[in-house]
């Protein structure tokens, strides 16, 4: 029997792998896992795929963490910028309207303070308008009631979001207090063509007084 055992098993082992392809190929797993294992167990701790997997996602997330921080950033300060200059805008807006009715004695500071009121929206943070300190506005009205044209002009500082002060110092970007600078003008004609091609021009006097005269005109 042990003859016909060797028979079979010189003669027939090739047929046998070819026969049960599976049970081969678990055996060979199986050889290389115990061959993993020991040398793992040598070096004194055993391999696992689960832990590699772990680590890689900790070695790629280490990486795009930062990224994703700088996409974000890029994304903010163009909005903050944005939206303070659309706030400027309007203010001036306002402020050329209400400016053209001003007459050449009367104060400034009534109206700077009606447009600073207008600025209110945008957030006292240091990111939006630098207010710690010393308020950056400035706000700066030409031309009155007898003017043709006026203007409001508005300033502001902005400090830099993180990542960002240094390369707009670098790029000179930012002023000597290492803030952005942002200046909106806006300039409006006070009167209508029409009223500026009167006879009596834009003294409102004059005009006061040629509507009495039409007034007595009219009464006799």
């Amino acid at each position: 029997m042990g003859r016909h055992f060797s028979v079979l098993r010189k003669g027939e082992m090739g047929r046998l792998w070819e026969i049960f392809p599976s049970s081969a190929l678990c055996v060979r797993c199986l050889v290389l896992r115990l061959t993993t294992f020991g040398s793992g167990a040598l070096r004194g701790s055993t391999p696992s795929v689960h832990g590699c997997l772990r680590g890689q996602s900790t070695v790629e997330g280490a990486f795009l963490i930062p990224v994703i921080l700088l996409l974000l950033m890029l994304l903010i300060q163009p909005g903050i910028l944005l939206y303070n200059r659309v706030v400027m805008q309007s203010a001036a807006s306002e402020g050329c309207r209400l400016i053209s009715t001003r007459s050449s004695g009367d104060s400034l500071d009534a109206y700077e303070g009606y447009v600073t009121r207008r600025l209110g929206s945008v957030p006292q943070q240091k990111n939006f308008h630098v207010h710690e300190g010393m308020c950056t506005w400035e706000v700066r009205f030409d031309g009155g009631e007898e003017s043709d044209v006026v203007t409001v002009t508005i300033k502001n500082q902005v400090e830099p979001l993180p990542f960002f002060d240094f390369g707009a110092r670098s790029l000179g970007l930012v002023n000597e207090e290492g803030n952005f600078v942002q200046e909106v003008s806006v300039s409006t004609r006070s009167k209508s063509a029409w009223v500026v091609g009167n006879e009596q021009g834009l003294n409102p006097d004059a005009w006061v007084s040629r509507n009495r005269s039409t007034a007595e005109r009219n009464a006799r």
